[in-house]
């Protein structure tokens, strides 16, 4: 069974407008990274994740993985799961840890699936 994920318009609205509504602190001239994140080189990154971002690309790049969720003793669990083409193919099993995600193997994966060792 594979599950959707949803980031539905609203949802990407609000982030949008929050971006937007960042109150910028003032920067002492000269201090870079000294004091913490250099302003000057935050507000590029937040100026494209307000208008830059292809949201719609991105929630279909996500909807085409086989993504789902399984219980594990209670817990929920987000997984991608693809059958290799050849049957009888060797299972790989890759996992990631915390903050990432599972998005890392989106390119690796069909290259699996094709492989069929």
């Amino acid at each position: 069974m594979t599950e959707t994920p949803e980031i539905d318009d609203a949802t990407i609205d609000d982030l949008r407008a929050r971006l937007r509504a960042t109150r910028w602190p003032d920067a002492p001239a000269g201090t870079g990274w000294s004091l913490g994140i250099d302003v000057d080189e935050l507000r590029p990154l937040v100026e494209y994740w307000a208008d830059g971002f292809d949201f719609d690309a991105h929630r279909a790049a996500l909807a085409a993985l086989p993504s789902r969720r399984v219980e594990v003793d209670g817990t929920g669990i987000h997984v991608l799961h693809a059958r290799a083409a050849t049957p009888g193919a060797l299972p790989v099993l890759l996992a990631h840890g915390w903050p990432d995600s599972g998005w890392r193997y989106r390119k690796v994966l069909p290259m699996l699936v094709d492989a069929g060792f």
